[in-house]
């Protein structure tokens, strides 16, 4: 075999070995899901007259989990459930002001495949944006809307009920 010919099967060697080693086996690491939300009019309503966004995620592994809620413009409050085989939610977590200024963050022990809601609220009734980041041990996170009805009571405790 010729040098250029041995020297050509060697640099597609190489770009095959570095190819593989590039594609990590198909699999990538999971990354943290951000969701950017407002609570206003429309949305879900809890015992203290309070707006509330609901969200759904799946826990990817067993690890301590976290969600982190950010507002400029309302003073944050989440909790979070566990779903239950009869379709009931326990409440596992809940926080209004353990991240920085008046953002809310729960940290909590996921077991793997458990399906968790988040509740997304603020302490004083208000319109406003905000941003939840969920850690990448949780995934498949979907908004739980209001249904096309108009029901919106919640049943359950709100922030100034949970003080």
């Amino acid at each position: 075999m010729s040098s250029t010919r041995v020297c050509a099967s060697l640099m597609a060697l190489t770009i095959l070995v570095i190819a593989l080693a590039g594609c990590g086996g198909g699999k990538k690491d999971p990354q943290p899901t951000t969701i950017n939300g407002r609570l206003e009019s429309g949305d879900w309503v809890l015992g203290d007259d309070t707006y509330v966004d609901r969200y759904e995620c799946k826990a990817r592994e067993t690890a301590e989990a976290q969600v982190i809620m950010h507002s400029e413009e309302v003073d944050c409050f989440l909790f979070v459930y566990r779903k239950r085989s009869d379709g009931g939610l326990t409440l596992i977590a809940g926080d209004d002001d353990s991240g920085s200024g008046l953002d809310a963050r729960v940290q909590f022990d996921a077991v793997d495949g458990t399906v968790y809601e988040v509740r997304a609220n603020s302490y004083r009734r208000g319109s406003g944006s905000y941003t939840l980041t969920f850690s990448k041990q949780l995934g498949d996170v979907q908004q739980i809307r209001p249904s096309d009805r108009g029901e919106t009571r919640l049943p359950g405790i709100g922030a100034k009920q949970a003080k």
